[in-house]
């Protein structure tokens, strides 16, 4: 049974906003987007032709917003071109959205650098430094989310895999990165990741952010330490890794939530 809503107009307060761009073409009112939810959070929308008469903004009449037509919007909604049509992608690039970046990197061995924390003493290691082996990460990077997890065995993830706690310092229980006074890549551009990979591993990890971050005696600290030591040798000890509850189909779900 197909149901026919009826459009309501009622005036609106008038909003003013200033959009800066770098083109010299100046911008102009061509369409508008509506969009219907109700509560369980379906959604449909129009897009509609656009107008000016007297000064004024008028909206024509619309069309039902098709996936190709939301693609299509999206990407010229992205201000960086930071994915163009039919650019060739890097086989660890796992999600493009916009200004917002997800990529994988394998399990491998990273020199990581400690240093003393005065802020949470005993959830530091101290002053060192040296290789040692790190689990598969998968990385977010956006205007207003700097993000890591971990991910067991080698095969690139599927939506399926698995999400656990990044078993480092300087990340929340959410997995957020605490950015502290590290210099990030103001792109999100695919040929940037090893920009943001350099701005993660590169730096101090002077302290863990919470206590349980894995399940091993002593916790994190502890685990680094022997790491360092060269304890698990050229392999990270997955089975240390606390799982999120989450897969990668749901991290992605949840990020594309309004």
């Amino acid at each position: 049974m197909h149901r026919t809503h009826r459009k309501e107009t009622r005036p609106m307060d008038q909003i003013q906003f200033t959009v800066k761009t770098t083109e010299t073409e100046p911008l102009t009112l061509s369409r508008a987007v509506l969009i219907y939810e109700d509560h369980k959070r379906r959604a449909f929308a129009t897009v509609h032709q656009c107008t000016v008469k007297g000064g004024k903004p008028v909206l024509l009449s619309g069309r039902a917003m098709t996936p190709a037509m939301s693609r299509s919007l999206s990407g010229k909604l992205n201000r960086k071109n930071i994915i163009g049509i039919g650019e060739f992608l890097p086989e660890n690039v796992l999600m493009t959205d916009g200004d917002t970046l997800m990529w994988y990197e394998k399990p491998q061995v990273r020199h990581l650098a400690f240093k003393p924390s005065t802020i949470y003493p005993h959830r530091s290691l101290g002053l060192r430094g040296g290789p040692v082996p790190i689990p598969g990460t998968i990385f977010v990077a956006g205007p207003q989310n700097w993000s890591v997890f971990a991910v067991k065995g080698t095969e690139r993830p599927t939506p399926s895999t698995p999400l656990y706690a990044a078993p480092f310092y300087n990340v929340d229980q959410n997995g957020g990165i605490c950015q502290g006074n590290v210099t990030i890549p103001k792109s999100t551009a695919a040929d940037r990741i090893g920009a943001w990979n350099d701005a993660f591993f590169r730096s101090y990890f002077p302290h863990a952010n919470y206590s349980g971050v894995v399940d091993y005696e002593g916790d994190v600290t502890a685990l680094w330490t022997d790491l360092l030591d060269g304890k698990f040798g050229k392999d990270f000890p997955e089975e240390v890794m606390c799982s999120y509850g989450l897969t990668l189909a749901d991290l992605i779900r949840k990020r594309g939530e309004l």
